[in-house]
């Protein structure tokens, strides 16, 4: 590859990632503007244009800006004192199975293919063995203690090598209830 590609490659990645990262902040910003241009007609009705003169239309929507930029803030500094987030993530990684110790069929499928390719190679060491011997203990015992693993297995192998599409058909009609 060129160098001058190259370069232009990771200096355009380097924008791409700021504009990412200020994404967040600038989407606040133009939510709150949003928020503001919206209710203002209410507010400055109902609160008296918040005591300044009706003349100071920018005076109150600016009052009605901070007020949700304070809002959302606050919200921001309640999700994380009240640790909203933090039960969510350890729900999702740690108490999850699948995320854990046990696999998905489909991942079965792609050990089978690992260790497919790691039984042939010709030179194999005694460390590369060990390696094989405990993926295959794990991938039988993930099968022995979840039956739904053993099933998917089946009717995986059974849709892709026979074209049996039953068994689809039917989880998908369970999907759809």
């Amino acid at each position: 590859m060129d160098p001058h590609q190259s370069r232009f490659k990771k200096t355009a990645m380097m924008y791409l990632w700021r504009v990412q990262q200020s994404q967040a902040v600038i989407s606040i910003v133009f939510w709150g503007l949003t928020i503001t241009g919206i209710f203002y007609p209410y507010f400055r009705d109902k609160f008296n244009n918040f005591w300044l003169p009706k003349s100071w239309t920018f005076g109150g929507m600016l009052v009605i800006f901070l007020l949700v930029m304070v809002g959302v803030v606050l919200f921001g500094v309640l999700y994380d004192k009240l640790k909203f987030w933090k039960e969510q993530t350890i729900v999702v990684a740690e108490r999850n199975p699948y995320a854990s110790w046990k696999l998905m069929p489909l991942h079965l499928f792609w050990m089978d293919l690992w260790l497919a390719t790691a039984k042939a190679q010709p030179n194999r060491t005694p460390e590369l063995d060990r390696a094989i011997a405990f993926s295959e203990a794990w991938m039988k015992r993930c099968e022995d203690t979840d039956p739904w693993t053993k099933e998917m297995r089946s009717i995986i192998a059974d849709f892709a090598l026979k074209g049996d599409t039953s068994h689809i058909d039917m989880l998908n009609a369970k999907a759809d209830e």
